[in-house]
């Protein structure tokens, strides 16, 4: 009995590390709410033991919108935010970071066209109130988004994902710098030719 148990456990533990590389999302709903289950999704937490998450909601119109949400340390929830692009299309998050001020910054895409996705920076007060947003968009028309963000102590804010560049080329590797204002210091892409 052992012998099997052990194999279960090896089994399902290479299943759980298996990813999958295109999608955001395990699965979609067609209904109102909150999604189910994420292949990337991201928390942080403050000094005061606060938690911030990031996901996606389904809108009215059926689309995803970026989901925000501040859970106090009892787990109580104090507020919600989303983001919606101009688009009105499908929003995503993939990573979150906090400043040494309080302020929440999401990273992720948004639906810009038909299949065409911008990567997006959005940047949260303390209270859940969107103070800008920035987008990049790569060289062809396909997904673009940031993966991950990193925010240093004087509010300097990088961010990494990828972007779209033509059907040749494919993705390229995207790296930005941007200030707390949502300017951007600079961006760079990086192919592997």
């Amino acid at each position: 009995m052992k012998t099997i148990f052990t194999l279960l456990l090896c089994g399902t533990s290479l299943a759980l590390s298996a990813q999958q590389q295109t999608a955001i999302f395990l699965d979609a709903a067609s209904a109102s709410g909150m999604q189910q289950m994420f292949y990337k999704t991201s928390i942080a937490r403050n000094a005061s033991n606060d938690v911030f998450t990031c996901g996606a909601t389904i809108n009215g119109s059926g689309n995803y919108d970026i989901l925000l949400t501040k859970h106090n340390s009892a787990n109580v929830l104090q507020w919600s935010a989303t983001f919606a692009g101009s688009y009105g299309g499908d929003d995503y998050a993939s990573d979150i970071a906090l400043d040494a001020l309080g302020n929440i910054y999401v990273v992720g895409s948004t639906q810009v066209g038909t299949s065409d996705y911008n990567a997006v920076m959005v940047k949260f007060n303390g209270s859940g109130t969107q103070q800008w947003s920035q987008t990049y968009a790569g060289a062809g028309n396909g997904p673009d988004g940031f993966t991950t963000i990193l925010v240093e102590n004087n509010n300097a804010i990088y961010a990494a994902g990828g972007v779209y560049t033509s059907l040749s080329n494919l993705t390229d590797v995207l790296s930005a710098k941007y200030d707390s204002t949502g300017s951007a210091l600079w961006t760079n892409t990086w192919n592997n030719s």
